[in-house]
């Protein structure tokens, strides 16, 4: 069995950015920062993941309520994009999410 399911929660490191494309569908391009912070003996160890998050339709309309520095929780999935780089010719590839639904909440931290 595969499953490509996914929940997180993070802050956005810039306003979102959403544009129309085709007939009228919106789509909302965002960044996400997601923190974790872990302690192994007394060392504190942070680390920030740094992730691209796409949504369609009216969904992406409600991130215009959104701004840089805003907490969400995402659902959605992930998908690797792959293309050639026009000046070296190298295959490049991404792994974004495909958000179904974004959230905002407030944190606690």
């Amino acid at each position: 069995m595969q499953l490509n399911e996914l929940r997180a929660v993070g802050n956005l490191t810039q306003d979102p950015e959403i544009r129309t494309v085709g007939k009228g569908v919106s789509i909302a391009n965002l960044s996400l920062a997601i923190n974790r912070t872990t302690k192994i003996k007394e060392e504190i160890k942070k680390e920030v993941v740094f992730i691209k998050v796409s949504i369609w339709g009216k969904k992406a309309d409600e991130c215009s309520k959104l701004h840089k520095g805003s907490a969400i929780l995402v659902f959605g999935r992930l998908k690797q994009s792959e293309w050639t780089d026009k000046k070296t010719g190298e295959v490049k590839r991404a792994i974004e999410i495909h958000a179904d639904n974004i959230i905002p909440i407030e944190r606690e931290d």
